[in-house]
């Protein structure tokens, strides 16, 4: 039952990757829809898919994760500025 429910997240995580902004945020909580630029979120589902890659050799290390995370975070960050 969780295969078949994560397998389906990632499936939609993949295609909203390729679609536009708003097929992003259509699979995004509105908690985080509203604390999150277009590009922040970007950043966070693409590391997100490449964790849940079915290789080990394609999924990232504890510090490039971090490390994207902490990226994300500086554009949110920066996103918020611009628009103030």
């Amino acid at each position: 039952m969780y295969d078949i429910n994560l397998l389906s997240i990632v499936a939609q995580l993949k295609v909203s990757m390729t679609v536009d902004d708003v097929a992003r945020r259509n699979i995004v909580d509105p908690a985080i829809n509203k604390e999150c630029s277009d590009e922040s979120l970007k950043i966070m589902m693409e590391i997100c898919t490449r964790c849940l890659s079915k290789q080990p050799s394609d999924r990232p290390s504890v510090d490039d994760v971090l490390w994207n995370l902490q990226f994300a975070a500086q554009v949110r960050e920066s996103s918020r500025t611009s628009q103030n």
